[in-house]
Order: C-alpha cells, then sequence, then structure tokens
C-alpha cells in the first residue's frame, strides 16, 4: 500500500507524486496512455464535482496512487 506522507499536504502534488514513483520505482510511458493527476487545482475540482458528503463513501478504482482517495 502506497501512504502518503503527512507533509503531502504542504507539498505540490507534482513533487509528492514524483517522489512516491521514484521511491517505487515505477516509470512512466506516456505512449502507453500512463498518466497522473499531477494538479491539485484539478483534483479539488473532481472532487467538489462529485458533490460529496461526509457519509458517502467512495472508491478509487485504477492503477494510480491514490490521489484522490488521499482527500
Amino acid at each position: 500500500m502506497i501512504t502518503l506522507n503527512s507533509d503531502a499536504a504542504s507539498t505540490s502534488l507534482s513533487k509528492t507524486t514524483k517522489a512516491i514513483l521514484n521511491e517505487y520505482g515505477i516509470k512512466l510511458n506516456k505512449n502507453l496512455g500512463q498518466n497522473y493527476l499531477i494538479d491539485r487545482n484539478k483534483r479539488d475540482q473532481i472532487i467538489q464535482f462529485g458533490n460529496l458528503t461526509k457519509d458517502d463513501v467512495v472508491l478509487e478504482i485504477g492503477p494510480g496512487i491514490g490521489t484522490l482517495t488521499t482527500c
């Protein structure tokens, strides 16, 4: 399981994502369509569009590192 450290909120999403990918030796290949969400504003927009409440249960599915789940 990949977890973001407590400094993740103060660090840019891009730097945090790159650090996690490097830590686990994950190399991206954009030719294969491998992309990660690294824009905090876009992430927040996606979450806002979900119109979620604290009672909602959300399951993030995909090969990513849980960028949405950590919110």
